[in-house]
């Protein structure tokens, strides 16, 4: 039986960035065989490195003043046991301590959102497959809401083949 047929990737993955910044390096061939896991393209990472460490930096401050803020409440609550410090002076030191928790609170989720963009940067493929044709260079500057496909990457074991059969023919299937 003869027939026309078509070879079909079970998956067709188009790389895009998820972060704005200037492309480094893409540090395949088109039309290499790929790894899940290779870079595939890198983003310059350095505005959100920097913005990482801010946060990190950040945190390490509020964690000092906790502390400083905690002595201090233990300070005031042991006075205030003795009538040598006024209640007013402890209930701010409380506040302070729970302003300083929420500070490092909200660092740590800084932290992980910044670790998050600083990863976005190194674009890997999330396949075993063959790269496709490069549809942007490296120097030029993506942002995530173009949403431009940068290459493409396509699995090619297991893949996939349709073949279109006349209806009068007769069919079997074997496994």
């Amino acid at each position: 039986v003869s027939g026309l047929g078509t070879v079909q990737a079970f998956y067709t993955i188009k790389i895009k960035a998820q972060v704005d910044g200037v492309i480094l390096k893409m540090p395949f061939n088109e039309g290499q065989d790929v790894k899940e896991g290779d870079t595939l393209v890198l983003i310059d990472p350095s505005i959100y490195q920097a913005r990482l460490e801010q946060a990190q930096a950040q945190k390490q401050r509020a964690t000092v003043q906790l502390e400083n803020a905690k002595t201090n409440l233990w300070r005031d609550e042991e006075l205030l046991k003795h009538d040598f410090a006024t209640q007013k002076q402890t209930d701010q030191d409380r506040m302070l301590v729970g302003q300083y928790s929420a500070d490092i609170a909200q660092y740590e989720a800084d932290i992980k959102y910044w670790q998050a963009q600083v990863a976005y940067t190194n674009i890997r493929s999330p396949i075993n497959g063959r790269i496709g044709i490069r549809h942007v260079d490296p120097g030029n500057l993506v942002r995530a809401q173009d949403n431009t496909t940068l290459v493409t990457v396509v699995q090619l074991q297991p893949i996939s083949v349709i073949i279109t059969v006349p209806a009068k023919e007769p069919v079997s299937y074997t496994h």
